[in-house]
């Protein structure tokens, strides 16, 4: 039973990823778009390795290298000119590894022996560019060792914040964390995305995609008014291949139906002749997710990621669903 009201939740949360390699330079924003957005998690440019240093990349914008520097803050920029009431929040993403191991010994690194630097350099980088809160994506620590690390670290660095906001992002088999790290985070995005549910479709509102994704939370002790439904604004191939096509590239092949929810198309090579078949969540599945994370008592929906979605005029907008299922709530 998923007890769910049909209640309007008024601090209900619409929060999105946004991709700084592929915004930066858009000569036309949408902003009925970004006006959806109580909250905005900037990606793709911060990282901290394992001496606690946190730095800015360099990205390849349209075959020419732009300094991370010079893209954050026109970004920054951009969101606020738009979207002057949204909160915006940094992603830092830690080093890589030559494997998985590797990246977790590096993680614990900066988290245990280098945590004051990272700590101190962390506040530097809110304070520069006025960033509301930070989040972690760190995908993802199978030791109980570096789960430890990170726990601690995270308590740790709640310890120093203050007033900014501390998130974090995790799948529902992923949130492993301990009692006070999870106590100490304030916002948790669920990536209910990414896997396929029992009818070999993308992020199933039933299973992997929502309802029991959820659940997972619960059972692990978050506080589900801090957390964040993870909704994927892409589609998942198979059928002999990987590919995770935009919701933009595929909705020309939808026929104005909401409720269509697969292609049978490659959108990498556009065959439509074999047994490829592109899933995705439709217009009213965006609706009943949203609807549901309101009623059930999420904070809010998170989406993956921002320029993924065509225009808001256009009537199969994902972001234009998720505002009408909140104003259709009581």
């Amino acid at each position: 039973m998923l007890n769910v009201k049909d209640n309007k939740n008024e601090d209900f949360r619409v929060t999105s990823y946004l991709v700084c390699q592929w915004f930066y330079g858009n000569e036309n924003i949408d902003a009925k778009k970004m006006n959806t957005l109580t909250d905005i998690i900037l990606f793709g440019v911060t990282r901290f390795d394992e001496n606690g240093n946190v730095y800015l990349q360099d990205l390849d914008i349209n075959g020419e290298m732009v300094s991370g520097e010079i893209i954050l803050k026109d970004v920054i920029k951009v969101i606020k000119e738009t979207n002057p009431d949204a909160k915006i929040h940094c992603n830092i993403l830690g080093p890589d590894g030559v494997d998985s191991d590797d990246k977790e010994r590096l993680h614990s690194q900066a988290f245990v022996d280098n945590g004051d630097t990272l700590t101190k350099n962390i506040l530097t980088l809110l304070e520069t560019y006025g960033f509301d809160g930070i989040y972690f994506d760190y995908e993802y620590p199978y030791k109980l060792g570096s789960v430890k690390d990170y726990s601690d670290y995270l308590v740790k660095l709640d310890s120093q914040l203050g007033d900014y906001i501390l998130g974090a992002a995790f799948s529902h088999w992923s949130c492993n964390l301990s009692k006070d790290a999870i106590n100490v985070l304030d916002r948790v995005e669920i990536m209910a995305y990414d896997n396929m549910g029992e009818y070999n479709a993308h992020a199933e509102f039933a299973t992997v995609g929502g309802a029991m994704a959820v659940k997972d939370f619960v059972k692990r002790g978050y506080d589900l008014s801090k957390c964040d439904l993870g909704l994927p604004f892409y589609g998942r191939t198979h059928g002999g291949e990987e590919a995770w096509p935009s919701y933009a590239q595929l909705v020309d092949d939808l026929d104005n139906n909401p409720f269509k929810n697969t292609v049978a198309k490659s959108y990498m090579t556009g065959d439509t002749s074999g047994n490829i078949t592109t899933s995705f969540n439709s217009v009213q599945m965006i609706k009943d997710k949203t609807a549901f994370a309101n009623d059930y008592g999420l904070g809010g929906v998170m989406v993956w990621h921002y320029t993924c979605d065509v225009d808001y005029e256009n009537d199969m907008s994902l972001f234009k669903a998720v505002q009408t299922a909140l104003d259709t709530r009581k």
